[in-house]
């Protein structure tokens, strides 16, 4: 039986009605290439996507970056966001949308902590930003519906 490990909207334009068809709007077909992390998406409105599927293939619980301290995370994740930083814990966390706005931002005060998924506006792709005293770290995070 097929899981459901992550959502890509390809037909955004609709979200808010519009003047298409719903019947005949969004993804027409996909392709997974499981081999390669990719899944390939077509849209007639949008043409083409290419995903890279890696994250929610290995659904992993720890994410970390050569350039920046250990942090474990469940990504992708549902629910509210929660965060232990092994290494150190940085002054300050932003999260991100992909259009780049400011969703939410806080300064951790202890080695664990939670982030409510109220400050999401729902499923999707996000930027989370770790500000330490002499570096930042950048990780995607993904927030299934």
């Amino acid at each position: 039986m097929p899981e459901k490990l992550g959502y890509f909207d390809t037909f955004w334009q609709n979200d808010s009605g519009g003047f298409i068809d719903p019947d005949y709007a969004g993804c027409w077909g996909a392709w997974p290439f499981p081999e390669d992390n990719m899944l390939i998406a077509g849209d007639m409105q949008n043409g083409l996507f290419i995903l890279d599927i890696s994250q929610a293939l290995s659904n992993q619980r720890e994410l970390t970056n050569a350039q920046g301290p250990e942090v474990l995370i469940e990504n992708p994740g549902s629910g509210d966001i929660r965060l232990e930083f092994t290494d150190q814990t940085p002054e300050l966390l932003s999260i991100f949308n992909t259009e780049g706005k400011l969703m939410h931002q806080v300064r951790p005060e202890a080695r664990k902590m939670t982030i409510s998924e109220s400050f999401l506006s729902g499923g999707g792709v996000y930027f989370i930003r770790f500000e330490y005293r002499n570096q930042s770290q950048t990780i995607r995070y993904i927030q299934l519906k």
